[in-house]
């Protein structure tokens, strides 16, 4: 499987939505940690607080790796409104911790 195949995959893990014009509106940013064993996928929806997804993309075969995991930023203290934290750019360091940017609290957090 190639990894652009591999990547169409590992998002539609991370969101069931049939219409796909929907779907690319709600996705934000994708970010491949260095080592790529991880995958973190940022979405937004204008109703909601947005969310990150986590995925372990370590197994060489997409077909086995395992389900995304939601990472809830919604309520983090320190926020200007922590019920809508709109996740946008992310990034994966070498320590395969996530940065996550949301521009409208004006703030980063970080995911280990």
């Amino acid at each position: 499987m190639t990894m652009c195949y591999a990547i169409v995959w590992l998002i539609s893990c991370a969101f069931t939505i049939a219409d796909v014009s929907t779907f690319c509106s709600l996705l934000i940013g994708l970010a491949l940690s260095p080592d790529k064993q991880y995958a973190a996928i940022t979405s937004s929806a204008p109703e909601g607080a947005g969310a990150v997804h986590v995925i372990d993309i370590s197994a060489e075969d997409p077909m086995s790796w395992s389900d995304p995991k939601m990472v809830t930023i919604a309520g983090l203290s320190g926020l200007t409104n922590p019920d809508a934290p709109h996740p946008a750019s992310i990034s994966i360091n070498e320590e395969n911790k996530a940065v996550v940017s949301l521009p409208k609290n004006n703030a980063f957090v970080m995911i280990d």
